[in-house]
């Protein structure tokens, strides 16, 4: 929203893409014992990078609380919480520079072994979550993002 000041205490549900929508960060496996309610991602390298560097930023940061996050093939969904200054005790960051945080520290590990990878799609979408029903709906999606990924709009062969 043009308006909206992004460094505002807020939950914020961001969905950040692979460049050209690449599935540079695994492939989606399906729960071989027959359960239709199993299914999770089979990371590549990077893709263990990039689930390492969400578990990192849930670790770490002062700014920003992960509530829900889940790595696809060829993107990343993150149920985040900016917190205020009062909550962190330091200057509130912007949910702009917490995503570009993560997009970097990707970026820079993911280069170590093939520097001419290109990662993410420029910028991201993101969604202020409005309400209690609002925040439910976002959190089961990001929940059964792995079970609906054959029918997902990010889907791709």
């Amino acid at each position: 929203m043009p308006s909206w000041d992004y460094a505002t205490a807020a939950t914020y549900f961001v969905t950040a893409c692979t460049h050209g929508r690449k599935p540079l960060f695994g492939k989606i496996e399906y729960d071989k014992e027959g359960s239709a309610n199993q299914a999770f991602l089979m990371p590549t390298a990077i893709g263990a990078i990039c689930l390492e560097e969400i578990d990192r930023l849930a670790q770490t940061d002062r700014h920003g609380k992960i509530i829900a996050s889940v790595v696809m093939p060829n993107h990343v969904h993150i149920l985040l919480e900016v917190q205020d200054a009062e909550r962190s005790e330091q200057p509130t960051e912007s949910l702009t520079s917490i995503v570009a945080r993560l997009k970097r520290g990707v970026t820079h590990r993911a280069r170590k072994e093939s520097p001419e990878v290109k990662i993410w799609q420029r910028g991201f979408h993101d969604h202020i979550v409005r309400s209690d029903a609002d925040f439910a709906r976002i959190y089961e999606y990001i929940e059964n993002n792995p079970i609906r990924w054959a029918i997902d709009k990010y889907h791709v062969e």
